[in-house]
């Protein structure tokens, strides 16, 4: 189910359709108990809408020091949501 779910958030954000993005992405977290790759894309959504506190807010959720992160993108999504702090 994570697989299909990633495949059907990105390819809403691919087309522009951010609230469906959101809703799968929301979904995926609560499903995955809050892994580390939902919370990556869950962030990213936030990013597509310009949601950049909530982004922030998910990854830090994860009390996971940003410099340990297997996942460069979210180490991108932490500086940008800094930035707009």
């Amino acid at each position: 189910m994570e697989e299909t779910l990633s495949s059907c958030i990105l390819y809403s954000l691919q087309n522009f359709l951010p609230e469906n993005a959101l809703f799968m992405a929301e979904r995926l977290w609560a499903e995955s108990n809050r892994s580390e790759t939902a919370a990556s894309l869950l962030a990213s959504v936030y990013i597509h809408m310009n949601k950049y506190q909530k982004a922030l807010a998910v990854l830090e959720g994860l009390n996971i020091p940003f410099y340990t992160l297997n996942n460069s993108s979210m180490i991108n999504v932490r500086m940008v949501a800094k930035i707009f702090e």
